[in-house]
């Protein structure tokens, strides 16, 4: 018997379609929209946490894990963490306008694949777990009551 659980390509799909709503700035469930509104009609005391959580995503999606792409001339650019999480909503999940670039850089790897081997799924933690903590920050003020 397996000790972890498997996950496949729509697994991580699923995973992705909700998770974008944190990242996609055009929505209105992004968490920096969240954050920023909690810092401006919040409790000022709160600024502090919601700078330390919105720092915390931003370090780690500067982070390199390997990633990387080559321009039409040959030349390569590194593929930030950032950079990844783009190409894989852009080329996979939301749109498929970037679905090229994505293959340019995955290669015949699967994009769950190529997302455990650049360390994707780490930032995708970052993002997740300081949005689990801006919602008990939200519960805690009782700001939906």
């Amino acid at each position: 018997m397996d000790e972890y659980p498997r996950y496949d390509d729509e697994d991580f799909r699923a995973f992705m379609a909700d998770y974008r709503k944190l990242r996609l700035e055009q929505d209105s469930t992004c968490l920096y929209k969240i954050m920023n509104l909690l810092k401006w009609k919040g409790d000022p005391d709160d600024r502090a946490l919601l700078d330390y959580l919105k720092n915390e995503i931003k370090e780690e999606g500067r982070a390199w894990w390997g990633a990387v792409d080559r321009d039409k001339d040959g030349s390569q650019r590194l593929l930030t963490q950032v950079d990844v999480e783009d190409l894989i909503l852009y080329g996979e999940i939301v749109h498929t306008n970037k679905k090229a670039d994505l293959q340019r850089v995955i290669g015949k790897s699967s994009y769950l694949k190529a997302a455990a081997f650049f360390n994707y799924l780490r930032f995708a933690l970052t993002v997740v777990s300081c949005a689990s903590k801006t919602a008990e920050l939200i519960r805690s003020r009782g700001y939906l009551s």
